[in-house]
Parts: structure tokens; sequence; C-alpha cells
């Protein structure tokens, strides 16, 4: 996969699996299939694939919400995996923070104890913690909403105060899925403009989930999750309806490769593959036809002497022993 090398490294997993353990008669549930990704600071990326590709799953592990059935996750160099409870809480409140599609504000809780409320769990006063919050909804434009209840906002000021609120941590990356899913399309640029700005201001990174064409186009680079595993890479200008123009497929570090459907149709389906060059940057693939291998038939020869009873036949043309009568064979 492509990377900005233009800053820290903040986000990194490698080969994470995560499965769904069930009683169906199919078996368990494979989520996740050997992940690799990794997001640098200040860079934008988006994950785009079809529902039930493993998106939601990826984000709920990347963010420490779900623990992974295998592999690691690193925050700014640091490996989660065997961190306990207390640890990853506290090393995913400095580093991690997400952007929900429906903001997932608080119904009963007025807009600047919203924003406020991730500062209590790290013990910050509430006087110090409104004061910061209330520095954020003016940066963003809805401070005149604070003191109302979310249902009393647009789906445009929810997503603010929810921008607001998983700023007020200072983290190093957001989580996003489907950020600008719930709001028009002119709401829906303000917000990437506002993503934007932010990025500027504080550096911090973003990976999104998205089915939208003005997300991607937003992004730095784009990863295409099928079945879980990543099967392409796209840069920032591409039509998620249609990603077969910008697809660039993905061979991961431990040389697996998954081929997109449409591709597979194409070439004619599943098969054996010979590589017919090799070369540093460069591989050609031919279909291997297991008919044009199948070494030419010897042809059989009569025995020259009986195998019943050692009796050399009286001619090439004898069809049977003239001694003990028994039916010539082929050798």
């Amino acid at each position: 996969m492509v990377e900005l090398n233009n800053g820290k490294e903040i986000l990194r997993a490698d080969d994470l699996y995560h499965v769904y353990e069930t009683e169906a008669v199919d078996g368990n549930v494979v989520g996740l299939r050997g992940i690799y990704i990794k997001v640098h600071q200040k860079e934008v990326v988006s994950v785009v694939g079809p529902s039930g590709s493993g998106k939601s799953t990826l984000m709920k592990c990347l963010g420490g919400l779900m623990t992974p059935t295998a592999g690691d996750i690193f925050y700014e160099g640091n490996s989660i995996a065997r961190l306990n409870a207390q640890e990853l809480l506290h090393l995913r409140q400095r580093t991690v923070s997400f952007v929900f599609q429906d903001s997932n504000l608080l119904p009963y809780m007025n807009v600047v104890n919203n924003v406020a409320l991730p500062l209590k769990y790290l013990k910050v006063s509430p006087g110090k913690a409104r004061r910061k919050a209330m520095e954020l909804l003016e940066r963003l434009g809805v401070k005149d909403q604070a003191k109302m209840l979310p249902p009393q906002v647009s789906g445009g000021e929810k997503q603010r105060i929810a921008i607001a609120r998983a700023l007020i941590t200072k983290p190093k990356i957001i989580l996003a899925d489907e950020p600008t899913g719930s709001v028009d399309l002119v709401t829906s640029r303000d917000i990437l403009k506002l993503f934007r700005e932010i990025i500027e201001e504080v550096n911090v990174s973003f990976l999104v989930v998205t089915h939208s064409r003005e997300v991607t186009e937003f992004s730095d680079r784009s990863l295409e999750l099928i079945d879980g595993r990543f099967v392409a890479e796209h840069g920032s200008n591409i039509n998620v309806s249609n990603l077969s123009d910008t697809r660039k497929i993905i061979i991961d570090k431990t040389g697996n490769m998954t081929i997109p459907s449409e591709i597979l149709s194409t070439i004619g389906g599943p098969g054996i593959f010979e590589p017919t060059k090799v070369e540093l940057d460069e591989i050609n693939l031919v279909r291997f036809n297991e008919e044009d291998t199948v070494p030419d038939t010897v042809a059989e020869k009569p025995a020259k002497f009986c195998l019943a009873c050692g009796t050399e036949y009286e001619s090439s043309q004898s069809d049977s022993c003239s001694k003990c009568g028994a039916i010539r064979t082929k050798l």
C-alpha cells in the first residue's frame, strides 16, 4: 500500500483478524482476514466497500472497542495487545476519538455537557471542562446551541457538536463512521471543509468509513475492503459506485492478494496461474492449463515371455502362450 511518509505513524494494524463465534450450521463468521494498515500524522484515509465487508468491525477493533481475535494494533508505536483494560483505556483516551453517522449525542444532556463529557473521565474539573467545550463550540460555529438538548438542533449542528466532543481530548486520530451520511450535500461539504481546517490546526489524522464520493475526494487515499480484507488502494479521485477505473491491487506483507470479483470474472474465474515474468515491481501471470502438461503416452508393447510360465512367445503376432494358453499381456 502507498503510504504518506511525511508524518509520524499514528495508527498501525498488523495481520488483524476478528472471528465472530456462532452456533450456526455454517460455523463461525470471519469479520477481518489479515488486515494491514498504517495511518500517519495529518493523513486522511477512507475505507470503502460493500455492506457486510467488515468496515464497522475494523473501526471497532482499531478504536479499541473490540478485541481482535489475532494480530496487533499500535498507537504511536505502542502495542495494545498486552495492555490491561485500564492501560488500554488510558492510551485510547490520549490517542483516539470517534465521530458516528448519527452523532451519538446523549439526548438528555445539553450540548455543552455532551462535549465536555470525555474530560470527566480524564479527571478534569467540571468548570474547566465546560470552558474548553465552549471554546470548541464557538470555534465550530455552534456556540448558540450550547444550552440546547440534541433533539433541538439540526443534523449538521449535531455533527459539528460531535466533532467538538471528539476534539476535546486532543486525539491523534479520529475514526469516523459515515460522518456525513445523515446530512445534505451542502452540509456535508461544510463538514469536510471543517475537517481540513482541523487537520491543519491540530495535526489530527482521520480514518473514515464512507460510501460518499465527496469524502473520498477529501481523503489522501482510499482502501477497498471486501470480505474482511483490503483488496485494493485508490487515490483521492474515485467513483465509489464503480471502483474498477482507479483500482490498484494490494499484495500484503504475507504475500496474500485478493482479486475483486469483476477482475476474477474477466480473467475467466479461479484457477492456477503461472508467473511468466517476474521482475522488480512487475509480474505477469498466465492461466496454467493442466491439459497442456499431460506427458505423451508411451506405446505399450506385447510381452516377450509368458508371465505365467515363462515360455517365449513364438512370434510377435501370438495372442496366447503355446504352452499354458495364458493370454499375452502388454508392457
